[in-house]
């Protein structure tokens, strides 16, 4: 007996997106309706010969897809041996495909090879600092040759793998992010992303694409990563699939496509305008501080000055977080008005096509079902069952209406 995953199903979205309950921005008068018009969608190019697509807004589109309830792979459950079971304690979780019908599963601080059937082939890995050790797992992705790439960021270390999970490689590479969401190209290299300090507090993202044999190819620029917000969390996101890198700016609502050399090739931008934050939402809004906190008295007095004299923000993020999956599809995350509102995600392609739109309702308690990543097959969802069992499941996406073409 084990819980559904059909509380993944993906609704309608029509009265679904959470609107912002008081709608009238502060110090502004309240809207006026805009009048019907044709959907904005199309290309164009700027100065610089750069294609810009243009997205229709997302909102407004009607496709609606639901998670098939029968998973394509079910990796997990009880074991007759404990320490053969996904570990549930602490890391990253993850899963990727290769070319022969197994799937690499990241798994805290072992890397599993799994068979489609969800049977153990090889689990790598134990905790520690030493060769064939994880101190945590941060990220898992695939590049050519079914080579797997992990990330270990306490370790300082990025760690290659075979298609059988024997390690043939370890590169010390210090304290940096591979993409959680994917940071393999096709070409056998990978995408690492290195913080910087810019101007006026804010942080950079410089982009330096490395071989699995540990050789720099190349470093690919430096983008904005985030500056430091008392009032809301606005970061950068990255992702690499296939042939592509893709640059997401939830400031402009903006995604930036790179070749693998880093050569910009389009911008894909969102036409949706964006969303005024209303009077009774900025007053709901709670600091968020850094560094130490603690409970002096002289501490929280200057905390509450500090949030007092900061300018809160008017206007929504465009987004949160952008990810890529090898079949093809964009997929981006809505940015999340409160910890309790449900995650929404559209699927987009390079010319800026609306292929779907999904709702995932947000855990309420340990062990509901969660979107971890997105796969060629579909979606990615961590969950436990009832026996407390943690699983990864891999769920195809399908179409709720039978006059809604299928993206397959």
């Amino acid at each position: 007996m084990t819980r559904s995953v059909l509380a993944l199903a993906i609704l309608v979205l029509s009265g679904c997106s959470s609107p912002d309950p008081d709608p009238t921005p502060s110090g502004s008068p309240a809207p006026v309706p805009a009048a019907p018009g044709p959907v904005v969608h199309g290309s164009q190019h700027d100065s610089a010969g750069i294609r810009i697509v243009l997205v229709p807004p997302r909102a407004a589109h009607p496709m609606t897809w639901e998670l098939d309830s029968v998973p394509v792979a079910d990796f997990g459950g009880l074991e007759a041996d404990p320490d053969l079971e996904l570990d549930a304690s602490r890391g990253t979780r993850f899963a990727a495909r290769l070319s022969n019908g197994t799937y690499a599963i990241l798994d805290g601080t072992r890397v599993r090879i799994h068979a489609a059937t969800g049977a153990t082939i090889v689990m790598t890995g134990r905790r520690g600092g030493g060769p064939g050790e994880f101190q945590e797992l941060a990220s898992l992705c695939v590049t050519r040759g079914d080579t797997i790439v992990v990330n270990d960021p306490v370790n300082g270390r990025v760690t290659i793998l075979d298609q059988s999970g024997r390690i043939v490689g370890g590169i010390p590479v210090g304290s940096v992010e591979v993409p959680w969401y994917g940071g393999c190209l096709n070409d056998g290299t990978f995408i690492e992303t290195h913080r910087t300090p810019m101007m006026d507090d804010a942080l950079g993202l410089l982009l330096v694409r490395r071989s699995v044999d540990g050789a720099q190819i190349d470093t690919l620029g430096r983008f904005w990563s985030s500056t430091p917000s008392l009032f809301l969390s606005i970061a950068a996101s990255v992702t690499a699939v296939a042939h592509h890198i893709f640059y997401g700016d939830p400031r402009t609502g903006e995604i930036r496509v790179l070749d693998s050399n880093g050569v910009l090739e389009r911008i894909i931008r969102f036409t949706d305008p964006p969303e005024m934050i209303s009077r009774a939402s900025q007053a709901a809004m709670q600091p968020r501080f850094f560094g130490k906190r603690t409970n002096a008295p002289e501490s929280k007095r200057r905390m509450a000055d500090q949030a007092r004299q900061s300018a809160k923000p008017t206007k929504w993020p465009m987004f949160n977080r952008v990810a890529a999956d090898q079949a093809g599809r964009i997929w981006v995350e809505e940015y999340r008005k409160s910890p309790t509102a449900p995650y929404l995600y559209t699927a987009i392609n390079l010319d800026g096509d609306i292929l779907g739109r999904l709702i995932v309702p947000a855990p309420t308690a340990i062990g509901d079902p969660l979107l971890i990543g997105f796969a060629e097959e579909g979606i990615v969802v961590l969950r436990q069952d009832d026996d407390g069992a943690t699983h990864i499941t891999i769920h195809r996406l399908m179409v709720a209406s039978d006059n809604i073409p299928s993206v397959d």
